[in-house]
């Protein structure tokens, strides 16, 4: 592409997305659009009113792209349509603008002021942050979309978060701020100042340290073991199971057995599955246990396949519930046939005691009448 001759000074040029194309802002208050390949000039917009300072063109859509003007607006242009879409006013002079890599979110800079810009909403104001103390004069997105920078006439460089959309850190430089920029992955961050000088930050990577097997040494302790050392005892050992049947109770009593039980790793966890598979059968403690049972059983649930271990146990555990759910049911079966018979023996007794007593009476009276 040849050189092309403009009016006033360019201060904006960017790629459109399907880099066949070149927009540019120009103090002739003009936008273009220019085709590489033929060398021409497409497309001429004179809707701002002041210098053409900065533009973007989108990043997925190759007719739209976005400028920002002294005259206090800034502007998205479609060129099928061959004039500007949606126009927003900022308020101040528009030295910067950024569009977001989706498009649907616009951010313009001027005077003391960063604005964002929904731009599905057709232009429609979403934030307005105010933490420069002068001109904010460039913009910059963060790689992953998730921070957003503005550099500025006060020294400083703001990181916002995109979700927020508050300050999360700051940086200080020693001049004025004109141009900003950040490297892939977001490893490096680069600041053009007023004094001439390019300032060049990396981020500081974190130092792997490389572990160095040693051999372990004994402990102190095993250095003054004397001829009637003993291991330490627990602080408390139950060895009957009424005592650890009668403390789940009392737990289940007052609300507290499921988090006595929770949080238990794959040994801990295997004591309290196997008490309860020996234990369990009886039936002075099945009440109690079989409510534990469950409980274990609803904590435990989403991580059932991680331990082969534990899953067996699971496995005689729940043999061993169906089991007495099943005898239980016996039970009350057998139940049911005995008071039916009860109640038949009753009825049978109550009626020959009354017959006995019917007959008694018949023979008196015929002792009186004789």
């Amino acid at each position: 592409m040849q050189s092309q001759l403009l009016q006033g000074a360019v201060h904006s040029v960017d790629f459109t997305a399907d880099k066949y194309h070149v927009v540019s802002g120009a103090d002739d208050y003009t936008v273009k659009l220019w085709d590489i390949p033929n060398s021409k000039e497409i497309l001429t917009f004179k809707e701002h009113s002041d210098y053409v300072r900065c533009g973007c063109a989108s990043k997925l859509n190759p007719d739209l792209f976005v400028t920002g003007s002294y005259d206090h607006t800034v502007k998205m242009f479609d060129a099928r349509a061959n004039q500007n879409v949606i126009s927003a006013e900022h308020g101040q002079p528009v030295e910067s603008v950024l569009l977001f890599p989706s498009g649907g979110l616009l951010v313009s800079a001027g005077g003391r002021y960063v604005k964002v810009w929904d731009m599905l909403k057709g232009g429609q104001l979403l934030v307005s942050l105010k933490n420069h103390h002068k001109t904010v004069t460039c913009l910059c997105l963060s790689s992953s979309g998730q921070r957003l920078l503005s550099g500025s006439l006060d020294r400083k460089v703001k990181v916002y978060s995109t979700t927020s959309y508050k300050v999360v850190h700051s940086f200080d430089y020693t001049a004025s701020i004109l141009s900003l920029a950040l490297a892939h992955e977001d490893e490096t961050i680069v600041v053009g100042m007023t004094n001439g000088i390019l300032s060049v930050k990396h981020r500081k990577s974190e130092a792997k340290k490389e572990s160095v097997p040693r051999r372990r040494r004994p402990a102190y302790r095993t250095f003054i073991k004397g001829k009637n050392y003993m291991k330490q005892q627990p602080t408390c050992t139950i060895k009957t199971p009424e005592i650890t049947v009668s403390i789940i109770k009392e737990l289940n009593r007052r609300g507290v057995l499921a988090n006595a039980l929770a949080g238990r790793d794959e040994k801990e966890i295997s004591r309290v599955l196997n008490f309860l598979i020996r234990n369990l059968s009886q039936p002075r403690f099945a009440p109690v246990l079989i409510n534990a049972a469950e409980i274990i059983i609803d904590i435990y649930l989403p991580v059932i396949g991680q331990s082969p271990v534990v899953d067996k146990k699971f496995l005689v555990l729940q043999g061993l519930v169906e089991k007495e759910i099943d005898y239980q049911r016996e039970l009350l079966e057998t139940l049911g046939m005995m008071d039916m018979l009860f109640a038949t023996m009753t009825r049978k007794e109550s009626t020959s005691v009354l017959q006995h007593d019917t007959s008694d009476g018949f023979l008196e009276n015929n002792k009186i009448e004789s």
